[in-house]
């Protein structure tokens, strides 16, 4: 963010914690750090940002180390210092408009440290810059560089069972999905159909792991994730899985930042999903694959979806069948009215259920237009959505014909 601009960053680490190994959740500790630095990098025009580490106290069993995040920044007035870290509050409302952003970032970053049990302090100067130390305890660790890592490979969670599962997700047709995709385990799931309403389970009970789609309404999967990780409820260190048809880097990077364990894009097939969670993948005795009567519809991914079962995807068809012109509608209703973020949110919405009847280049569109939407590309929304159109009056007839035939073989 700051190459070309005339900023220097520096770090500098105590000599004695440079081979020091510490037990903590590094995902948490980095979700601060980031908040701090990227609060520097924002309100610093010219000049420094550092980070520095300083070893404050060591015995047999602990360490207390002091981050200090730095800037040459605006800088923070004396009469705001105290109600810094309070929710949505900014330095000043001009501050507000300039730099924009919700005054959250320092609220959340308090409550984290709070959480991991250390306090976070800021010294600051108007036209001078800021100085924000977070102090921390660790337990110590043993060194275990050389200890073989199985890089590249999806993780192996730390359960080998699982029997109670939460799936945060708002779509009617994913949530059928996933629950197809377990029908056949002695595997409980609890369904909450937005981010706060599983916020409210984490508090009451104990779950395995939790599957939380990122794009939710009332609160999203990176909202309610936080509050997981940073509010008293019973699922604080309970593995959370990132779901997503919206896979770039920047949202992968956020889901770890936020505290997730890690990250699935959809569409996902059954076999992926139980091999992420370590189950066995039995596959069930397959039935005749429909006719293959054009090149439209994608019949591999049907199968990898489906496994073969007939029923399951007609059902997934029919709902696709029922719903797309409505959802259609929707969103060209939010983008004739310029509504942009709406029309990203619905986009985000529809494009999975292409890929669940077959033609995973609709989604691919999708996707494309999603960006466009965020981005706020006139022209470039008006090509694709009615690409998308287009392409989709074409291929409807073929999904309509597949979802005759599957209820042939279901009758």
């Amino acid at each position: 963010k700051v190459q070309g601009r005339p900023i220097e960053v520096f770090s500098e680490i105590d000599i004695r914690l440079k081979e020091a190994v510490i037990l903590s959740d590094h995902l948490l500790l980095n979700q601060v750090l980031m908040n701090l630095l990227s609060n520097a990098e924002k309100f610093t025009d010219q000049g420094e940002i550092g980070i520095d580490l300083h070893l404050i106290n060591e015995n047999d069993e602990k360490m207390e180390v002091a981050f200090w995040v730095y800037d040459t920044g605006i800088g923070i007035e004396n009469d705001r210092l105290d109600r810094i870290f309070e929710k949505y509050e900014q330095v000043n409302q001009k501050t507000k408009y300039k730099y924009g952003g919700t005054g959250l970032g320092l609220a959340i970053t308090k409550k984290i440290v709070e959480f991991l049990g250390g306090t976070v302090d800021v010294q600051s100067e108007p036209k001078v810059g800021s100085l924000f130390v977070v102090t921390l305890s660790f337990k110590k660790g043993v060194n275990k560089l050389h200890t073989q890592q199985n890089l590249g490979v999806e993780p192996r969670f730390a359960h080998t069972e699982y029997k109670y599962v939460l799936v945060a997700e708002d779509n009617v047709m994913n949530r059928k999905y996933i629950n197809e995709i377990f029908k056949n385990t002695p595997i409980e799931i609890d369904f909450a159909h937005n981010g706060a309403v599983a916020v409210e389970m984490c508090k009451n009970k104990k779950y395995d792991i939790i599957l939380m789609d990122l794009q939710m309404p009332e609160k999203d999967g990176f909202e309610a994730t936080i509050e997981i990780r940073t509010h008293e409820n019973k699922n604080n260190s309970t593995p959370i899985v990132g779901l997503s048809a919206y896979a770039t880097e920047e949202v992968k990077a956020k889901t770890t930042l936020v505290g997730m364990d890690w990250f699935i894009s959809k569409p996902f097939t059954p076999k992926q999903l139980k091999s992420l969670l370590n189950i066995e993948t039995t596959e069930q005795q397959r039935k005749e694959k429909p006719t293959q009567q054009d090149n439209v519809i994608d019949y591999q991914l049907l199968e990898e979806l489906y496994f073969g079962d007939a029923e399951y995807a007609y059902e997934m068809f029919d709902h696709f069948l029922d719903v797309i012109d409505e959802q259609v509608d929707e969103l060209q209703s939010a983008l004739d009215n310029n509504i942009w973020e709406e029309g990203r949110r619905l986009v985000h919405k529809i494009k999975p259920g292409f890929s669940m009847v077959g033609l995973p280049h609709l989604q691919e569109i999708g996707t494309n237009l999603e960006k466009a939407c965020e981005e706020k590309d006139l022209n470039t929304i008006k090509v694709l959505f009615e690409q998308l159109i287009d392409q989709l009056k074409a291929d409807l007839p073929h999904v309509r014909r597949e979802h005759q035939n599957l209820k042939l073989k279901i009758s």
